[in-house]
């Protein structure tokens, strides 16, 4: 059983992650309309830190990954390397926008 959703976006050597409770929500988080605007900031390093080794190890310099976090352990659901962002909240959506911008003007 899901406790979270994570959205882990993911651009060069950085990692953002923002989080959803899974409560009353499907599986599939997207099927909900009001999921799409209920994202929270969090902060998980070692989430991150794999969400990162996933996207270095396939050669990626922007991923943005589902995963779901059931109280006891970490699953991997999806990576997606034209992932959507910008529904996640500010500061994410910004900083990520802005690292997209930088990570392409030095590609």
């Amino acid at each position: 059983m899901a406790r979270r959703h994570l959205r882990v976006v993911t651009c060069a050597d950085r990692a953002w992650s923002c989080e959803l409770e899974a409560d009353e929500l499907p599986l599939d988080w997207r099927r909900s309309e009001a999921a799409h605007s209920s994202f929270r900031v969090t902060s998980e390093p070692e989430l991150e830190a794999l969400a990162l080794k996933i996207a270095n190890d396939m050669g990626l310099g922007y991923s943005s990954q589902d995963w779901l976090d059931t109280g006891t352990r970490w699953l991997f659901i999806d990576l997606n390397p034209a992932g959507q962002w910008l529904f996640l909240p500010e500061p994410v959506c910004s900083q990520v926008s802005a690292a997209v911008a930088r990570y392409l003007e030095h590609a």
